[in-house]
């Protein structure tokens, strides 16, 4: 008899995607312009759960 873990919104498909997507976007936003790059970062800090 095993005990299941709990599955949490961390466990979903999409989730895992958009972090790995927020980790792409925040590296090729550190190659433009600061301020681009601050224009850009400031956006990324709004969404939600990223």
């Amino acid at each position: 008899m095993s005990i299941d873990r709990e599955e949490t919104f961390e466990d979903l498909e999409t989730y895992k995607v958009a972090r790995e997507f927020r980790k792409r976007m925040y590296k090729l936003a550190s190659k433009l312009p600061e301020m681009e790059r601050f224009n850009l970062i400031s956006q990324f800090e709004v969404l939600p759960g990223l």
